[in-house]
């Protein structure tokens, strides 16, 4: 029952600089376990024709490309929620009538995205 479709492959460099200015603008947050990703953008450049990344520093930019093509997919101009959703998101009330003490959905957020700092060994 999914659908998959083509992704756009003309206008790479545009495509490339869209990724930029979403991650620069905090758009994309990602997640810290996304350590092949992470490396890739530290590590990754382009080779001296511009045509493909180069392989140095044993990068391939695959995990580059994906979010790429991700920026590119997402329609930034449609709400994902149904106009019928729940808002109350399971019971968890939006609407908070004294705002210095966080709502049942503030925490439930807050269980859901809290990272533990994890301590890499980089061997690159």
């Amino acid at each position: 029952g999914l659908v998959f479709l083509k992704s756009a492959k003309d206008d790479a460099s545009a495509a490339l600089n869209n990724m930029r200015v979403l991650l620069k603008n905090e758009k994309i947050i990602i997640n810290p376990k996304c350590v092949t990703l992470i490396h890739e953008l530290e590590n990754t450049i382009w080779n001296k024709a511009r045509s493909t990344y180069s392989r140095a520093g044993g990068t391939h930019g695959d995990t580059i490309d994906a979010l790429k093509y991700l920026c590119r997919a997402v329609n930034t101009n449609k709400n994902p929620y149904p106009s019928d959703y729940d808002i109350n998101f399971g019971g968890a009330d939006v609407f908070n009538p004294e705002p210095n003490k966080p709502t049942e959905l503030d925490q439930k957020l807050q269980q859901v995205f809290t990272f533990k700092p994890r301590r890499f060994n980089r061997r690159y």
